[in-house]
């Protein structure tokens, strides 16, 4: 983008755009002025805590006359730290939002059925059956971590073995 001489902004085409065009394309902030503003300010309180309860401690020389102050020093730390944890979760929830409004939902994973065994019958295959796909050298339970969510084909094991297929190492059909 570069600046035309009437103060409009042109793209890289030469065509003109206005201001508000060039920056509604922009991404908004990963966080929100507010929520800068809250951790900077809790921040800030508990680095203003932290130094008071120093103060109070460093001229004591018993640990019962420490204490009052130690407490308040890691209070002061844990607010610190959750308020930078909260920081860091509003942030990774800004780029789950946008992840979605780019890319949308992940796409289901589709079924395709082979052309020997109806679709019915791999969806809704028995959990002891004997599945394997074409090409492959091991057969499956149909529970198999390594066959869900697969379009196998159900045989029997003499089938599968005659086929040159192997039980498999994982579920030991």
């Amino acid at each position: 983008m570069t600046r035309s001489p009437v103060g409009r902004l042109l793209a890289h085409d030469g065509q003109a755009s206005t201001r508000t065009q060039a920056t509604a394309a922009a991404p908004p902030m990963l966080w929100t002025p507010r929520d800068i503003s809250r951790w900077g300010s809790v921040v800030a309180l508990s680095g203003v805590v932290l130094a008071g309860a120093w103060f109070s401690v460093a001229g004591k020389a018993t640990w019962d006359d420490q204490v009052v102050g130690l407490n308040v020093g890691i209070v002061a730390l844990v607010a610190s730290n959750a308020a930078g944890i909260l920081f860091l979760l509003s942030g990774r929830r800004a780029v789950g939002v946008r992840r979605m409004a780019l890319l949308g939902d992940p796409a289901p994973v589709a079924v395709v059925p082979s052309q020997t065994q109806p679709a019915h019958d791999l969806l809704h295959a028995p959990v002891d059956a004997l599945v394997a796909g074409e090409g492959l050298t091991h057969y499956h339970q149909a529970d198999c971590p390594l066959a869900v969510h697969k379009c196998f084909v159900a045989a029997t094991r003499s089938e599968h073995e005659r086929s040159g297929r192997a039980a498999c190492g994982v579920c030991r059909p």
